[in-house]
């Protein structure tokens, strides 16, 4: 039979809280070494949840990896201007701006493998009571701004500036 989940407000669970706090985790074997930076993330990370397989320290080490990696990045692309006009003479956002972009993108992705992420359907949810918001529904669109006027015999997108 399969060890059940500890319920989070159990005296046991909180045992195990407080050990993991003053013991830490390690690094599994093979990855690289963090440095005092990434430690502090990683400790945080880890605080999460009284317990953790191998393969979820894995992920939490890609995601501490990850964030410094970005960070990295965040510099750099401080120092760029976030589009760029090409011999062509067309605009495009400057590839720095677009690794930014697919860095968090992963990192999300890995928090969601590991599931120390909050579904949007939950976080919105509980911010509009329990309602997602819909679209052209009953409140209106998503921005909260009315849609223009759209003219009649040409196809609508909804798409607000």
């Amino acid at each position: 039979m399969d060890k059940r989940k500890q319920r989070s407000d159990s005296v046991d669970s909180q045992v195990a809280a407080a050990q993991t706090q003053r013991h830490g985790y390690s690094v599994p074997e093979g990855l690289s070494v963090l440095t005092k930076k990434e430690k502090v993330a990683w400790n945080q990370y880890c605080l999460c949840r009284d317990s953790w397989t191998e393969a979820e320290l894995r992920g939490v080490h890609r995601i501490v990896k990850l964030e410094t990696e970005l960070g990295k990045l965040r510099v750099e692309a401080r120092r760029t201007p976030r589009t760029y006009t090409k011999s062509g003479g067309t605009v495009a956002v400057h590839p720095i701006h677009t690794e930014v972009r697919t860095t968090q993108k992963l990192i999300h992705s890995e928090l969601r493998v590991i599931g120390l992420n909050t579904s949007a359907e939950r976080a919105v949810g509980a911010a509009r009571n329990g309602k997602l918001a819909i679209p052209d529904g009953e409140d209106g669109d998503i921005t909260g701004q009315e849609a223009p006027p759209v003219p009649s015999g040409k196809p609508s997108l909804n798409l607000i500036a």
